[in-house]
């Protein structure tokens, strides 16, 4: 039940079911980036290992310099998650189970793949039309393009504590 804030993860995520930030029951990640540097079929950026855990302003990524597209960017292990203006890019899904059946809630989240939950969402993105260095061999730059379809895109969170975003800008 701990509150991850401003939190940048590189993971090899090599096997199953490994992610790059992996809460419990009540946790909150805000404003965090997961880099994944695997396309297993089950290794996440984001994970709620048990109970509920709540994402909002969250990032996952495997960058375009990785390989072929594969895991997901949110995910859930007999447990649920709420995910808000969170974006995942490189994955093959953006959520999923490993062990159980799927719960998600949330809105205003952002892919290259379809979204199965939630309303707002924008879907079909391309990964190098959003951030500003999708290749991890050059440099890692993770800030939104200018003229990129997610700004503006996002709900209004200060409601759950969230007022700024992972720079410390007011949103």
């Amino acid at each position: 039940s701990c509150v991850a804030d401003q939190l940048i993860v590189q993971h090899a995520g090599a096997g199953a079911g490994n992610a790059g930030i992996a809460m419990a029951s009540g946790g909150v990640a805000i404003n965090c980036i997961s880099q994944t540097a695997s396309t297993n079929t089950y290794s996440a950026g984001f994970k709620s290992a048990s109970g509920t855990v709540s994402f909002y302003n969250c990032l996952a990524i495997i960058p375009s310099n990785i390989g072929a597209a594969g895991g997901m960017a949110f995910q859930t292990s007999y447990s649920s998650a709420v995910v808000k203006n969170c974006a995942g890019f490189g994955q093959a899904a953006f959520s999923g189970a490993y062990g159980g059946s799927p719960s998600f809630t949330g809105n205003n989240n952002a892919s290259t793949t379809t979204i199965s939950f939630g309303t707002s969402n924008q879907a079909s993105l391309t990964f190098a039309d959003q951030i500003e260095e999708p290749d991890a061999t050059t440099g890692l730059d993770c800030r939104t393009k200018a003229g990129a379809a997610l700004i503006d895109n996002g709900a209004d969170l200060s409601g759950s504590g969230v007022t700024t975003d992972i720079v410390g800008t007011a949103r």
